[in-house]
């Protein structure tokens, strides 16, 4: 989820002040048969990442807060 996170920032994120900002345009099920899993791990991993102030997600937009802390995860 880290890595398809950081592809889609490469692709439309906007840098902001506080990180890079992008809009989430599939579903959290999308994403999870995109990257091979199941929605209940998208939504856990992304909660986790919000917990460790990895992310900030606010409906559709997710800003990615620490970019080097999810390249750790890789």
């Amino acid at each position: 989820l880290a890595k398809y996170l950081l592809q889609l920032a490469n692709a439309s994120g906007k840098p902001l002040a506080e990180g890079i900002s992008f809009s989430l345009n599939e579903s959290q099920q999308e994403i999870a048969s995109h990257i091979g899993t199941v929605r209940e791990i998208v939504s856990r991993t992304l909660h986790k990442f919000q917990d460790q102030d990895l992310i900030r997600l606010k409906g559709r937009r997710l800003t990615i807060l620490d970019r080097e802390g999810l390249e750790e995860l890789l």
